[in-house]
């Protein structure tokens, strides 16, 4: 809860999280996806909200969705 809360008031004053959009933003956005694996409803951190569809929207972060998981190996 508290890193949510620490990257909200971060980007209370930015629109990505070092200025322009970077790798922390790429790494972060990871973990932010599963919020709800935290058990951490986003409703309370509005600026993580815009930023977390911010870098959603991105093309290149829907093509990266799109990757299949592997397969299990064959034997």
């Amino acid at each position: 809860m508290r890193l949510f809360g620490v990257l909200d008031q971060h980007l209370a004053t930015r629109e990505f999280q070092a200025g322009d959009y970077s790798i922390a933003d790429i790494a972060n956005w990871c973990w932010v996806r599963y919020h709800e694996y935290a058990e951490v409803e986003l409703d309370q951190f509005p600026n993580l909200i815009r930023w977390r569809d911010q870098i959603e929207a991105r093309p290149a972060s829907a093509r990266g969705l799109a990757v299949p998981t592997m397969a299990e190996p064959s034997k």
